[in-house]
């Protein structure tokens, strides 16, 4: 009897390690100007910065800040990092965001980290 509980127990946590979600937990912002800091983001504002991933800008610009993204889950991707990170540059006022590092950390790899540098252009 003793023995049928802890296999049922182990096989429990195995069903709910397999559960995977793609939910960004946590997105967040270092602001290195006296930009207005503006929270009520619209789509259209997130929609208009540009993302430069393995590559540089192609035009002037200044550093404004630091943007962070953290999504969760086995699948989580890119599609679910990128959109937290332009949320993040748009409430600091920034035009797109490069420099873009990603980790996959957690004991079981099952969240994914994002950090880039927030700019604006000239």
């Amino acid at each position: 009897m003793k023995k049928q509980i802890i296999i049922m127990i182990i096989i429990s946590m195995l069903l709910l390690s397999c559960i995977a979600t793609k939910t960004i937990t946590k997105g967040s912002y270092v602001n290195l100007t006296s930009n207005v800091i503006n929270t009520e983001v619209s789509a259209e504002q997130i929609g208009k910065i540009r993302i430069f991933y393995k590559t540089d800008p192609d035009f002037q610009y200044t550093e404004i800040g630091i943007v962070e993204a953290i999504a969760r889950g086995k699948e989580a991707g890119l599609e679910d990092l990128f959109p937290e990170l332009k949320k993040q540059a748009a409430i600091i006022g920034s035009d797109a965001v490069y420099k873009i590092e990603i980790q996959r950390y957690n004991q079981t790899g099952d969240a994914l980290h994002a950090t880039g540098i927030a700019i604006k252009s000239h």
